[in-house]
């Protein structure tokens, strides 16, 4: 499955999904680590059409330390499995 957007909201998971699941992130990279798992797992994984609306009001928060951060923990989880 093609997926956009793996660090959009909400994420629904069964009980036995998670339960297979060896999740050791605590930062940005839990949404990416989740989808990375449920693909080697064979989980199902099923998407809902969102439509996002520029939010005028505010910049993005994310910062370039989260975005190095991620691509960190990207690589290193690569490695690793």
């Amino acid at each position: 499955m093609d997926t956009k957007d793996i660090n959009s909201k909400p994420k629904i998971i069964t009980r036995d999904a998670y339960s297979k699941m060896n999740l050791k992130s605590t930062d940005w990279f839990i949404d990416a680590e989740i989808m990375i798992q449920a693909r080697s797992l064979k989980l199902k994984i099923e998407k809902i059409p969102v439509i996002f609306s520029a939010n005028e009001s505010r910049k993005s928060f994310v910062r370039f330390g989260a975005i190095a951060e991620f691509i960190f923990n990207l690589i290193k989880y690569r490695i690793k499995y």
